[in-house]
């Protein structure tokens, strides 16, 4: 019961950060950088095969 809820939790802080990454994007006041490293850590802790589907993904392969 708790991992399904910190599940749902780390879904909508994820979703809530990705919607305010993309409003600072057009406010100059907001920092994009951090909303959006704090998107990829809360969207990437949802499961390991998310996680593994990002790792393993050729784009961030190449650039990171």
């Amino acid at each position: 019961m708790l991992i399904i809820f910190k599940k749902w939790l780390f879904i909508i802080i994820g979703s809530t950060l990705f919607l305010l990454r993309t409003v600072s994007i057009f406010v100059p006041l907001l920092p994009t950088v951090l909303f959006y490293l704090l998107t990829t850590y809360f969207l990437n802790n949802i499961s390991d095969r998310l996680y593994s589907y990002f790792t393993d993904n050729h784009e961030y392969q190449t650039y990171i």
